[in-house]
């Protein structure tokens, strides 16, 4: 409604200038068509007995003697339709800013002078100018209402909700960064401190150049729960040393999600627990429960009044945070929604607050394979295979794997080059056509998405897709 408010309120002034831009072009050319009829008339009364008696020499006298005094194209005068005088000094046709008009006598051996006459010089230039100036402005009027469109849309209100959240995301690495500058002893747990939080922004600005590339978003992949659980309680032990944080986590409960997104969520929630806890007790808990995998993130902070959980996961809804946003808590919901599953927040005054993350189980991962022609690649992924517990096998060729010949369920990663001078993408076809159906490129060239068959799951980094563990 407000969009459709703003084309309304665009248009009229652009209705304005159009009618005005039609008026000044009908003024014109009234004014033209008047002036002109005039002059020949005019011209017949100063001349009219060289008209009537035929003089041609007269008249060519008289109008070589007015010359450029006229406002005349085109002049062409003939008796008995042979023409005696002429004269051009532009087109001879009518034209918008043109008119045609002539001074003839009744007989058909008579006298007939043509003039095609223009505006006068002044007024042209200004008719000029008043059109130019009303074209420009009907110009910028459709571009300010495009541009209001543009600012109103929906891409727009993304593009802001996007913006604002990287600024939420990145405050607490920033703030790790600027806890390390008044001059302290550099010591081991601050040089990974300073790691890991170089590595979230990073991470974080590797993901918002991946989202906003077009056609490209990230792939929900299997992630072992625990271990991203695990991974994000050791960061925040180091940057909040005082804090007793303790994790019970179990290892091998796997959820389709994108993995950059689950860290971001976990940074979050365990971020607002130990704020909440203010040096207190955080416990992060991950378990099965009735076919989910379950994330519980406890503290023992000074809870949430029952009136305000309701709104918590509204974008700005927030609670006794100082400058608080509610942009970490508003995403953990919305990413958990796009997951199928929920956050719940379960609070009591004076006893503290538990926030879980539930998440649909995903089944065991299939084997794995690996066809890349590089032994560095293929020694990278499998150290990270044997860390993430994942059944990999890796061949230098198609050959080799087809010698070995693994079962038709096996998840396949292909390099986009062969050594063998084969294409990943022929590779792949023959795989698709031998009843193989989760095939991914594994590659660090761009592949738009026009570019990948219908046969391929998936395209992803030279980086192992589960992490090096």
């Amino acid at each position: 409604m407000r969009n459709a408010s703003a084309f309304w309120l665009g248009l009229l002034p652009a209705a304005v200038v159009i009618l005005s831009i039609a008026a000044a072009s009908l003024f014109f050319r009234f004014y033209l068509r008047e002036t002109s009829w005039q002059f020949a008339s005019f011209f017949e009364k100063q001349n009219l007995g060289a008209i009537e008696t035929g003089d041609v020499f007269a008249l060519s006298s008289r109008l070589n003697a007015l010359g450029a005094s006229m406002r005349a194209t085109c002049v062409t005068a003939r008796r008995g339709g042979h023409v005696f005088f002429e004269q051009k000094t532009g087109p001879c046709a009518r034209g918008f800013l043109r008119e045609r008009v002539w001074v003839e006598t009744g007989n058909q051996e008579g006298i007939r002078v043509e003039f095609t006459l223009r505006l006068p010089r002044t007024v042209e230039l200004a008719g000029t100018a008043f059109l130019t100036l009303q074209l420009l402005l009907l110009g910028l009027l459709f571009l300010g209402v495009r541009q209001l469109e543009w600012v109103r849309s929906e891409g727009a209100r993304r593009l802001a909700a996007l913006a604002a959240q990287v600024a939420h995301d990145i405050r607490s690495p920033v703030a790790a960064l600027e806890a390390l500058l008044p001059g302290r002893e550099e010591r081991s747990e601050d040089s990974a401190m300073m790691r890991g939080a170089i590595d979230r922004i990073r991470a974080i600005a590797e993901d918002l150049l991946e989202k906003n590339r077009a056609g490209t978003s990230a792939a929900p992949e299997s992630t072992d729960l625990g271990i991203a659980a695990a991974a994000s309680v050791a960061e925040k032990r180091l940057k909040h040393p005082g804090t007793n944080l303790s994790a019970i986590v179990a290892e091998g409960i796997f959820v389709r999600v994108e993995r950059k997104e689950l860290s971001r969520v976990l940074s979050n929630l365990i971020e607002n627990a130990i704020e909440a806890a203010a040096r207190g007790v955080v416990e992060v808990r991950v378990e099965r429960r009735a076919g989910e995998a379950l994330l519980r993130v406890v503290d023992d902070g000074p809870g949430i009044p029952r009136e305000r959980l309701a709104r918590l996961g509204e974008r700005g809804a927030t609670f006794g945070k100082a400058g608080g946003s509610g942009l970490g808590l508003h995403h953990a919901f919305e990413a958990a929604r796009r997951w199928g599953g929920r956050v719940v927040v379960e609070s009591e005054e004076g006893r503290g607050t538990e926030v879980r993350l539930e998440l649909p189980l995903q089944s065991p991962r299939a084997a794995c394979a690996l066809i890349d022609d590089d032994p560095l690649v293929r020694a990278t992924w499998s150290a990270a295979a044997r860390r993430a517990g994942v059944a990999l096998s890796v061949y230098p060729d198609l050959a080799a794997f087809d010698a070995a010949a693994p079962a038709a369920g096996t998840r396949v990663y292909l390099d986009l080059n062969l050594s063998d001078g084969r294409s990943g993408l022929e590779a792949a076809r023959v795989l698709s056509e031998r009843g193989y159906r989760e095939i991914h490129i594994a590659t660090g060239e761009s592949l738009e998405p026009d570019q990948r068959p219908a046969f391929i799951a998936g395209v992803c980094g030279k980086e192992p897709p589960w992490g090096f563990g």
